[in-house]
């Protein structure tokens, strides 16, 4: 009869303790497997979702170019095909106003990155500071104008065809607005360029420009990303140095596609 009792008595509470973590606890070679496989994840994971945020980077991005392109569109609709032209040959700074933002002082060729001073408000309805006019990849990098866009305005719709043609090119002469119907290729002619790694501090490395697609927006509306091997160069020296007293401000053709061969008539991408 004791020994019945002590069979059916309830195990001592330490017992009972010990005897469930013994039967759910994890070994030192279990713990490493768990380890190793969240390794193997993150490993595979990260990359992944690093990919789907650019990729969601470059889709805003390409919606923002084609809003562009429908400004610059309406623009030229009102001014008789006649595509921005917001600073003037004969000055040697241009004060510029307008989405709440003033310039005092702007080259003639300032005008590819304050293009939307001018069209914010009529054309957008918002400030010059507005998202639409920033790419979301981009990171400001200390300018003393923080209000410049990286969305590139080419300078070859600010001086005429001949002026980026080497053996027609005489200067001040030439700066002068173009038309939209003047573009010869519209596929294939960039109309706003979106050139964050080039002012990116990351992305300083010009060998590293080469592995970067640009987001472009074309004169027929469409935007796509162009990789470095599909664009064609263009004028090796840009504006020029030998004009920076008529307000050139790019010596070289960078940043890219804003200095089409042959102007509107050329192509930027083959």
């Amino acid at each position: 009869m004791g020994s019945l009792q002590e069979e059916l008595r309830p195990p001592h509470p330490r017992a009972r303790r010990c005897s469930r973590d013994a039967g759910f606890g994890f070994s030192l070679v279990e713990l490493l497997v768990v380890l190793a496989i969240v390794g193997v994840l993150t490993a595979i994971l990260v990359p992944w979702l690093a990919g789907v945020r650019r990729a969601g980077a470059e889709a805003r991005s390409l919606s923002n170019l084609r809003t562009h392109a429908q400004a610059m569109s309406a623009y030229a609709g009102d001014y008789a095909s006649v595509l921005p032209y917001i600073t003037r040959l004969g000055f040697e700074v241009n004060r510029l106003e307008g989405g709440g933002v003033v310039i005092e002082s702007c080259s003639y060729f300032d005008a590819h990155r304050v293009w939307h001073v001018v069209l914010a408000e009529p054309y957008y309805n918002a400030p010059a500071t507005s998202t639409v006019f920033f790419p979301p990849r981009y990171q400001q990098y200390g300018d003393a104008w923080p209000y410049l866009t990286p969305y590139f305005y080419p300078c070859v719709y600010i001086a005429r065809p001949e002026f980026w043609t080497p053996e027609t090119r005489m200067g001040g002469s030439q700066f002068a607005p173009t038309r939209l119907d003047e573009v010869q290729h519209p596929d294939a002619k960039s109309l706003i360029v979106e050139s964050w790694p080039y002012l990116d501090r990351v992305l300083n490395d010009p060998e590293r420009h080469r592995l970067v697609p640009l987001p472009v927006a074309f004169g027929d509306g469409s935007a796509r990303s162009v990789p470095w091997d599909q664009r064609v160069g263009g004028y090796e020296r840009g504006e020029g140095n030998q004009f920076a007293a008529d307000g050139a401000v790019h010596y070289s053709d960078s940043p890219p596609l804003l200095h089409t061969l042959r102007g509107v008539r050329g192509r930027d991408v083959r």
